[in-house]
């Protein structure tokens, strides 16, 4: 038997994918899982692109160049099941109005998947994160240590945001954002790459895995 799904987000899930091998830990935990499933794991994260990006890439094709990659509209994908990531690393402003169109672009994802496509819908929150080294490490982005404090909060409210509104909805939903939590209420840094403190770690890549994986499974079955 044979599934696809797709994974929409921006680098977060770009990233997931380590470099472009598709989905490696997640395949791992998947066939421990089920050996006789075959998944197609489709990467459609496109690295600093917003929810409204991602509105448009789920009726139209999208060329993300920066990867080589010419990603086809999400609905003509046919896939049995997308995993649609919160998008808030990538967020609006902290204004209301944009804190409500950051919202009602995720409805409308997903009453164009349910209305054009038999597909699956996971709403899918990936980790924090951390307070103290977020983005520290990015090259020639030289925040100082205000402005990246205050990106960090923003990020936050939008996870918060999305996470009130995945658990209102009647879709299913992994929170791996509250798991990936320190004591502290912070990221843990173990999940975070230490290069640029951003993206996944490999520890970070196998943790969402391990609780990616067999959700999947329970909605492919």
């Amino acid at each position: 038997m044979s599934k696809k799904v797709v994974l929409l987000g921006d680098s977060l899930i770009d990233t997931y994918d380590f470099m472009g091998s598709g989905f490696p830990e997640l395949r791992h935990e998947l066939t421990k899982l089920s050996p006789s499933l075959d998944i197609e794991l489709k990467n459609h994260g496109v690295g600093t692109t917003n929810v409204v990006l991602g509105l448009q890439r789920v009726t139209q094709p999208y060329d993300y160049a920066a990867r080589g990659r010419k990603l086809p509209a999400v609905i003509d994908e046919h896939a049995d099941l997308v995993v649609l990531e919160s998008f808030a690393y990538n967020h609006l402003t902290d204004s209301v109005d944009d804190l409500e169109r950051y919202l009602d672009c995720h409805r409308q994802i997903i009453k164009i998947l349910q209305t054009k496509t038999s597909t699956k819908i996971l709403l899918y929150a990936t980790i924090a994160p951390n307070r103290n080294r977020y983005a520290s490490g990015v090259i020639n982005l030289n925040w100082p240590e205000e402005r990246r404090a205050q990106e960090y909060e923003l990020i936050m409210k939008y996870f918060k945001t999305f996470l009130k509104f995945a658990n209102k909805s009647s879709l299913p939903f992994l929170d791996v954002f509250s798991k990936s939590l320190t004591p502290e209420g912070t990221g843990n840094l173990a999940y975070e790459s230490n290069v640029d403190y951003v993206h996944l770690s490999f520890e970070g890549r196998v943790f969402i895995s391990q609780y990616l994986a067999p959700k999947i499974i329970e909605l492919l079955s």
